[in-house]
């Protein structure tokens, strides 16, 4: 969603329950004294969005809104709901990111998920886990976030694809290393 989209939808909300997508669109703009005030006037941290059934979360998340994501989760937001496809919000932080989002504030956004308890070996339909989504974006900064939280890096996607193959396709050796020395193989 781009500022200017975020903006026009935002333009109509005064203080009521917003509508879904306001609510989104303040999660993609990191406003998070905006989300706040929207759910304590009664928006749902909840509510989905679209036939990907995505929800705010997922939104922050998706653009490394840290702040947003800490709002949400003190709004009582389910950490580990599922998209459509069954991805939660910390697994959207490990996708090859959105143009322009940096991989610092996605790692960010790990963390932030990951102390509210996110489960850091959730997988989707796929069988695409966070730890073989930041493999594959070549984020070493997450990769450490989430080894450490206790990812399992032997775990492979429906393909047969472990987080260990897309390190060594982003040839980012101290990425192979320290899932190597989580036991990857």
């Amino acid at each position: 969603m781009t500022a200017l989209a975020a903006g026009v939808l935002l333009a109509g909300w005064a203080g009521a329950a917003a509508t879904v997508a306001q609510l989104h669109a303040a999660a993609a703009q990191g406003d998070g004294v905006v989300v706040l005030e929207m759910v304590q006037a009664g928006s749902d941290p909840n509510g989905l969005l679209g036939e990907a059934a995505q929800s705010p979360l997922m939104t922050a998340a998706m653009y490394g809104k840290t702040e947003v994501i800490r709002a949400l989760l003190r709004s009582h937001a389910r950490v580990d709901q599922r998209d459509a496809s069954g991805a939660t919000a910390l697994l959207k932080t490990s996708y090859p990111p959105v143009k322009g989002v940096p991989l610092g504030d996605l790692s960010r956004a790990a963390g932030a998920l990951l102390d509210g308890h996110a489960d850091p070996n959730a997988a989707d339909e796929n069988g695409w886990r966070p730890v073989i989504g930041a493999a594959a974006a070549c984020n070493r900064k997450l990769v450490a976030i989430l080894l450490k939280a206790g990812a399992d890096a032997r775990k492979e996607n429906a393909a047969g694809a472990s987080a260990l193959r897309y390190a060594l396709l982003c040839k980012d050796a101290k990425i192979s290393t320290m899932l190597q020395d989580s036991g990857a193989y």
